[in-house]
């Protein structure tokens, strides 16, 4: 097999292919789907078609592969197939390899494994899903969705109006430019917005929420202890979810901050805020 490497080294795959569509291929390891570059495809070097027993070999700007084509399933019957650099596929990498992914302009499906993986999804608008590990997921431009799920992650969206879902662990997730949704899940997060008008949700864990530039919404919950760094009063907006109401909350100054409970519990440290300046206006229900 030609190498010429992804992040300075080779990487392998092992299983094989489940699908050969007009614009890529899948690669069944029986459990993860990526979207990563797709290229030339052919079974040999006088057909540019697969079939069963062919050796597929995928021609890249990173690295160039072989599998076996042992099982393929063609849509529509269809026997040929040619692909040109740009266009979206489906591949299962091995899931306990540290891996690098590098998407494309289109709209891809980047999916890790065990490993601490590093996804790019660059244009499109792509679904990053980072597996377990402590994993750097980047959207890139478009409207993407990150999901860094175990481990601790970094999710940065960038360009777009993007939905970054950090999971278990102690993340960080960086919105960009655009409206974002920020859900930071369990663990102790931090979330910055970025430019743009967006939604911080802390989850439970001692959360640090910064909005950045823009009218921002920043969701309470029960469970959540979040430190709010930048709440800006007549520009931002409070938000109650998981059952909170005006009614239950008390409000204490706390030197220059503004400390919000529920029920004797800890939900929010509102940062160089009076404590009399919070009132209903500023609190709606999620």
């Amino acid at each position: 097999m030609s190498n010429r490497s992804l992040a300075s080294r080779s990487t392998s795959f092992n299983g094989t292919v489940s699908n050969v569509w007009e614009d890529g291929f899948s690669l069944n390891l029986g459990s993860q789907i990526l979207r990563v570059d797709s290229w030339d495809l052919y079974g040999d070097s006088t057909r540019n078609f697969v079939s069963i027993g062919d050796r597929l070999t995928v021609l890249g700007e990173f690295d160039d592969r072989e599998f076996d084509a042992s099982s393929i399933t063609r849509q529509g019957n269809r026997s040929n197939h040619t692909s040109t650099r740009g266009d979206s596929i489906n591949v299962v990498m091995n899931p306990n390899r540290i891996t690098t992914i590098l998407g494309t302009n289109g709209s891809d499906d980047l999916r890790g494994g065990r490993g601490n993986d590093r996804l790019y999804g660059l244009g499109g608008d792509d679904d990053l899903l980072g597996g377990f590990g402590n994993d750097v997921l980047i959207g890139g431009a478009g409207d993407d969705d990150l999901f860094g799920e175990g481990g601790n992650d970094t999710l940065r969206g960038d360009n777009g109006n993007d939905d970054l879902f950090g999971g278990a662990g102690n993340d960080i997730l960086l919105g960009g430019s655009g409206n974002d949704d920020l859900f930071g899940g369990a663990g102790n997060d931090t979330l910055r917005g970025g430019n743009g008008h967006d939604t911080l949700i802390g989850g439970p864990g001692r959360d640090i929420l910064i909005g950045g530039a823009g009218r921002d919404e920043f969701v309470l919950q029960p469970r959540g202890n979040d430190i709010i760094r930048d709440f800006q009063d007549g520009v931002d907006e409070l938000y109650l979810s998981g059952g909170l109401s005006f009614n239950q909350l008390t409000l204490q100054q706390r030197g220059n901050d503004t400390l919000i409970s529920a029920n004797g519990n800890r939900v929010a440290l509102l940062l160089n805020i009076d404590a009399n300046t919070i009132t209903m206006t500023d609190l709606q229900q999620f």
